[in-house]
């Protein structure tokens, strides 16, 4: 049985509560899709059966818009979340990918989040239509882009440096794409690692 995701989404809202934190709609929307791209990568099934659709502002779940629609783009409180009693709802894998997803991506900022779910090839990115907001995200390929997607520290990296050229209008290294991107973090961290850390500053 599929986790439901207005669940999912309170005891992300829990999490983030827990932690001294709040989370947006879009904030949680991003979670929420973080965790069903590993679920498709790791079980070969969805976590929700209602799947996502490709929005203006990135991958949505229709039900979990609703649901908080009301708080627009603030941050989602006081409502009742109680972590516990949510996560008896959920399978143990269902709550897994939950928590990897909070604790790999639950302090990423707005834009940051912004950034890697548009990034070039994403799942998003390959059937948007601006002002189209119905195109439904195919769930195979959000697990083959999940399956080959790089680490979220690396992503990280790769995202904040591929924003630094964009706004320069640059292309270091000649390197290009995100092979070329990782590449050139990986050469850059040796060098930090051996006393040039002035480079990525």
């Amino acid at each position: 049985m599929s986790a439901r995701p207005v669940d999912a989404a309170r005891w992300l809202i829990a999490a983030a509560r827990d932690a001294g934190r709040t989370l947006t709609n879009f904030q949680v929307q991003k979670l929420l899709f973080y965790a069903h791209g590993e679920y498709l990568s790791k079980y070969g099934k969805p976590l929700f059966t209602d799947g996502f659709q490709a929005w203006d502002h990135g991958p949505v779940c229709p039900p979990v818009y609703r649901a908080f629609s009301d708080f627009g783009a603030e941050p989602i409180v006081n409502i009742p979340t109680d972590r516990e009693r949510l996560a008896a709802k959920m399978s143990a894998a269902d709550l897994a990918v939950l928590e990897q997803a909070w604790s790999d991506y639950g302090d990423w900022s707005v834009s940051e989040l912004w950034d890697d779910v548009h990034r070039p090839e994403s799942p998003w990115e390959r059937v948007y239509v601006p002002g189209v907001d119905n195109t439904a995200i195919d769930d195979e390929s959000i697990r083959e882009y999940f399956t080959d997607l790089q680490t979220p520290k690396l992503r990280r990296s790769m995202n904040r440096l591929r924003k630094r050229r964009d706004e320069r209008g640059d292309v270091p290294g000649g390197t290009t794409g995100d092979a070329g991107l990782a590449e050139e973090i990986e050469a850059w961290s040796e060098l930090r690692a051996a006393g040039t850390s002035g480079l990525l500053r």
